[in-house]
């Protein structure tokens, strides 16, 4: 329990007096609530900007103590009232993943991951939070698309071998017309 508040969005940031203030009220191991302030700029095109996190107040020093390159705070007490835009993509691992039955049948587990923004991120996020998940979904993926080749393989060499067996003999056609006699050519006309 906190016996002081931290500030309130819109105020000045904390001192490293406030902080050790502020530390110091915190009674008990209570996670308390710290917000990144890290955005596009300072993380490779990430924006994590005013995310909330959990922070034990062992390390609480040592989290509002990390600074930017440009100095300014990583984390701070104070919720910055704005949240980085969220996506609508979901893990492969969600619950509600069309391929879920698939890789629940496979023995992998569930995420509930579902705010993705693209592609490009669904895919770090699998390489990251789910490495042996991602190996044993694209092993599997490259043996589905090796049989669907061999399947259409397969459907193309029946389709050539019905039309390469022996060729019917077209019937003879005749004409009703009577036949056009022409006229021999001499020397002279050519």
């Amino acid at each position: 329990m906190v016996t002081e508040t931290a500030p309130k969005a819109g105020e000045r940031l904390m001192s490293q007096p406030e902080i050790q203030q502020y530390v110091k009220s915190v009674e008990g191991n209570e996670p308390q609530t710290i917000y990144c302030l890290l955005g596009p700029e300072d993380t490779d095109g990430f924006d994590n900007y005013g995310l909330p996190s959990q922070c034990l107040p062992s390390i609480l020093p040592m989290k509002l103590a990390e600074k930017k390159a440009d100095g300014s705070p990583v984390w701070s007490l104070q919720d910055p009232g704005v949240r980085p835009e969220s996506g609508h993509i979901q893990c492969l691992l969600h619950p509600d993943h069309p391929n879920r039955e698939i890789y629940r049948a496979m023995g992998l587990g569930t995420c509930k991951k579902e705010n993705i923004k693209n592609e490009y991120e669904r895919e770090l996020h699998m390489q990251t939070k789910h490495k042996r998940e991602a190996a044993v979904i694209k092993s599997y993926d490259e043996k589905e698309e090796k049989r669907k080749a061999m399947e259409l393989q397969t459907r193309i060499a029946e389709a050539m071998a019905g039309k390469l067996k022996e060729p019917e003999e077209a019937p003879l056609y005749v004409s009703d017309k009577p036949k056009v006699k022409r006229r021999k050519r001499t020397k002279k006309e050519t």
